[in-house]
């Protein structure tokens, strides 16, 4: 072999094994450029995803708090509205009245239904609950919870009258002992009949208790149908509501009423303590967390 074609083979040789290297160093230099663009791309990703499910929540979290700032203004509508309601039909202006209260709770129950979470939407029908009992049980002793109140009340500021009231209040609760103290078939046939006379002549003389408590509260409560401050349908009333109810009517309310105010109470402690989290989380982060 000549020198000149020995040469010319070196030569090749190098420049060959210079290609080879140089396309080897390419080949490193393109994986690591890819691994960095993967890994650029991935912290992108999560970045945006982060910040999407943080908006995300506050959108959420601004929607529910008008959820509930809604639901929680007609509550306290509602509880106003049953403050002018016991007061009596002239603090009710035309037209409405306190069903139509209700009626707006609920309609604003249903945002939260939408908004959730369910803790909270407990919370709410906790309130919606207790403002039904309370518009059932006043729908049922409406007008005795007036006439009780005007009894108490009004009777306490009539001059002369005050002592005349409680002692027709003594009268009508002494009544109501008289009938709870009496057998669970008694009361019952009492309260099913319309007619408190005839139901005390089929009891005979286990009548008698109840017949001189009747008659005792009567007694005490004509000076406040004399002077109009309740009227004779509205005696009659209230003679039978001690007659066959437990409880006063407006003592039944006020303690529903108070059943109601505690759970407002109860939904604004839990609304405030669910909007005031924040934790914004993305498929990584929760997935890592479940892991």
């Amino acid at each position: 072999m000549s020198p000149e074609v020995f040469t010319a083979i070196a030569t090749l040789s190098g420049v060959g094994l210079g290609i080879a290297g140089a396309l080897g160093a390419a080949r490193i230099q393109a994986r690591g450029s890819h691994a960095q663009a993967d890994a650029t791309f991935r912290a992108a990703e999560t970045t945006a995803t982060t910040q999407y499910a943080a908006l995300l929540q506050q959108q959420n979290r601004e929607a529910q708090r008008a959820a509930y700032r809604a639901f929680l203004s007609e509550a306290r509508q509602f509880i106003r509205d049953w403050e002018r309601a016991r007061v009596g039909r002239h603090a009710w202006p035309e037209g409405t009245y306190l069903k139509d209260s209700l009626h707006r709770l609920m309609t604003a129950l249903s945002t939260v239904e939408l908004e959730g979470p369910s803790p909270i939407l407990a919370n709410a029908n906790e309130i919606a609950e207790a403002a039904k009992k309370l518009t059932a049980k006043f729908d049922l002793r409406e007008n005795i919870v007036w006439a009780w109140r005007r009894v108490r009340e009004e009777g306490m500021r009539v001059e002369g009258m005050s002592e005349r009231a409680a002692r027709a209040v003594a009268a009508l609760e002494a009544l109501r002992v008289v009938s709870q103290e009496t057998l669970p078939v008694q009361r019952r046939m009492m309260a099913g009949s319309r007619d408190l006379e005839n139901a005390w002549r089929r009891l005979g003389d286990l009548a008698d208790p109840w017949r001189e408590a009747y008659a005792q509260a009567s007694r005490m409560l004509e000076p406040f149908r004399t002077l109009g401050i309740i009227e004779p349908n509205e005696m009659q009333q209230l003679l039978r509501d001690a007659a066959v109810h437990p409880q006063p009517a407006d003592l039944a309310c006020h303690q529903l009423a108070g059943e109601l105010n505690r759970a407002v109470l109860h939904f604004v402690g839990a609304a405030r303590e669910h909007l005031g989290r924040v934790h914004p989380e993305t498929p990584h982060s929760s997935a890592g967390d479940a892991a």
